[in-house]
């Protein structure tokens, strides 16, 4: 629970500080686990966490729109999306970030 908590509170908006980007909040949370998380149950939390943002749309960090259409299960962060442009795999855009998710 303690890992779900850190995440709400790194992504949403507070009166002290500004929702984090969706990918920043990611990084910081794999930066932290050793330490601060249990690795096991932090990967489990990415892995469910990015499974149900399959058909979602998101924003990346080039302002660019696209759906999420699988998840790479050893980068979950690394999607391929489907785009106005066509199919986007951002393990070869390695400058490319999810910046935020739009598709409720």
């Amino acid at each position: 629970m303690a890992i779900a908590d850190v995440f709400h509170a790194m992504s949403s908006d507070r009166v002290y500080h500004q929702a984090m980007p969706f990918y920043k909040v990611i990084e910081q949370m794999n930066r932290d686990v050793f330490g601060k998380f249990n690795p096991k149950m932090l990967l489990v939390f990415i892995n469910q966490l990015m499974g149900t943002l399959v058909g979602k749309e998101v924003m990346l960090t080039n302002q660019q729109i696209g759906t999420i259409i699988m998840i790479n299960p050893y980068e979950p962060l690394k999607v391929l999306m489907k785009t106005n442009s066509g199919i986007l795999d951002l393990r070869l855009e390695k400058e490319l970030q999810i910046e935020r998710i739009i598709g409720k």
